[in-house]
């Protein structure tokens, strides 16, 4: 990657988290992750909302859905959750702005998501730990949204 890609994200960071929705289903059924016969449904969509600022000081929202079901035989888990990654820069042009967003931030408001995820599912369901897969964020996702 040449040089005049690179971002400086010293004055990017995310100042918060917030679930506007988690719904969570389950059969109380065991699961083990590494049964063959385990069908995993997953999908994480999202975008960047209400950019607010100017070259002094950039704002905006990181908004991600995180779709997950576990179904083997009559056993299901689902959860839905809707998280906004709050991000702030401060001396950052408006363009790196959005791509640190798309990219560094939704990695972030991914890692809580996730986190919440795996604990609640960790207190609610037997069996071994949930695992959820690493997702690599990039602004090119996000493009023509």
């Amino acid at each position: 990657m040449s040089q005049e890609n690179l971002i400086n994200l010293n004055q990017f960071s995310m100042v918060g988290h917030t679930i506007t929705r988690f719904d969570f289903t389950n059969t109380y059924a065991r699961f083990s992750m590494s049964d063959p016969d385990l069908k995993k449904e997953f999908n994480v969509d999202g975008g960047l909302t209400g950019v607010r600022g100017d070259t002094a000081e950039w704002q905006g929202d990181v908004a991600l859905d995180i779709h997950l079901k576990l179904t083997n035989n009559d056993a299901v888990l689902k959860a839905d959750m809707k998280i906004i990654g709050h991000a702030a820069a401060s001396h950052m042009n408006k363009d790196d702005f959005i791509r640190a967003a798309l990219s560094k931030g939704c990695d972030e408001t991914y890692g809580a998501a996730k986190a919440a995820i795996i604990a609640f599912a960790a207190m609610a369901v037997p069996g071994e730990r949930l695992t959820l897969p690493t997702v690599n964020f990039d602004d090119r996702h996000f493009k023509d949204r």
